[in-house]
């Protein structure tokens, strides 16, 4: 069934306040502490009421005053189909929020519908955040990305939906792929039969590639590659999927790697295989929200989260774990 694509306060409201995911799961930490909140709405903006997304841009945001303002005018001029955008303040304690804000006012698009700007007042972090702004998705499509990757390729939201529009496609992602192997450690032996696997089965901006090579990707050659899993930012995803998969499990991560046990989860379920499409992409690695200093708070409950086991179904997969999936070119459309 699809998806209504408008957000409204109530609809909004009713899901920050009462849903599941919103107040379970990682928040036993926080609730144990005293210290849980549930997520506010700040603000609900329309600006082209006239207008249907085509999807929901899901932005979680940690203290990146110094780029979101640049960060949305460069998403808006390089985007083609109208879209909504749920911002996910996750804490901060700087000015990210006012300079947002800013950047929406002086913005003048023909293609932004709506825009609903979500507060914590405790960290969540960054599978959380997303989840969040899964939740409040009202459209069928859902592109995930942060504010240190700015995008080079014009009308890369359409190019990376029209992949998705693959029924054999579990989600896209335009920055890269590669194998499970890179998240795993392997005896010495096992680990040396592998490496010749492992590094051919890496396309796109791997590691620190999205600093040198980012603007010199091939995004005009209409093909896609099929992958063990892809890495977030930018990445597609279907809202079906998501709910299928009860979303990323944030109970045993927080800051990454959510995406490569969903991808793990989607095709162990449905069969389907993430895709890499080639983008360019502009963005420095120190921009990145997990790399930013945090405070006492932000720091004793992470540190909570993180001696809590991982039980996670790609933590219990590594045992069993054989290199399935090489990178596979396919055409797009």
């Amino acid at each position: 069934m699809p998806y209504s694509s408008r957000m409204t306060p109530s609809k909004i409201n009713a899901v920050l306040e009462t849903s599941s995911l919103a107040s379970r799961r990682h928040f036993h930490s926080l609730v144990e502490l005293q210290w849980y909140s549930p997520p506010k709405l700040h603000e609900l903006i329309d600006f082209n009421a006239d207008r249907n997304a085509s999807y929901a841009l899901v932005l979680p945001i940690f203290n990146q005053e110094k780029i979101i303002y640049d960060f949305v005018k460069n998403n808006d001029q390089h985007a083609c189909l109208p879209y909504n955008v749920i911002a996910i303040f996750d804490c901060c304690s700087d000015n990210s929020l006012t300079n947002f804000m800013a950047a929406l006012r002086d913005l003048k698009s023909m293609l932004l519908v709506q825009v609903a700007a979500v507060v914590t007042d405790v960290p969540y972090f960054e599978t959380a955040c997303d989840n969040i702004g899964f939740l409040l998705s009202e459209n069928d499509f859902i592109i995930e990305t942060q504010p240190d990757l700015f995008i080079a390729t014009k009308d890369y939201d359409r190019k990376l939906l029209d992949v998705l529009r693959n029924q054999k496609v579990s989600c896209v992602s335009g920055r890269c792929g590669h194998s499970l192997a890179e998240l795993f450690s392997f005896p010495k032996i096992q680990g040396i039969l592998m490496k010749r696997a492992v590094e051919s089965a890496r396309v796109g901006l791997f590691g620190t590639k999205i600093e040198t090579h980012g603007l010199l990707v091939d995004d005009t050659s209409g093909v896609a590659f099929f992958c063990e899993t892809v890495n977030r930012g930018p990445i597609a995803l279907r809202k079906s999927d998501l709910v299928q998969m009860d979303y990323f499990d944030q109970e045993n991560f927080f800051l990454g790697n959510d995406e490569h046990d969903f991808n793990l989860r989607t095709w162990l379920t449905t069969g389907k295989l993430p895709a890499y499409l080639p983008l360019k992409i502009s963005s420095k690695l120190e921009w990145g929200s997990t790399r930013k200093k945090r405070d006492p708070l932000n720091q004793i409950i992470l540190d909570r989260l993180n001696v809590r086991p991982n039980n996670s179904v790609l933590n219990r997969f590594r045992p069993f774990y054989r290199l399935y999936c090489q990178p596979d070119q396919f055409t797009v459309g």
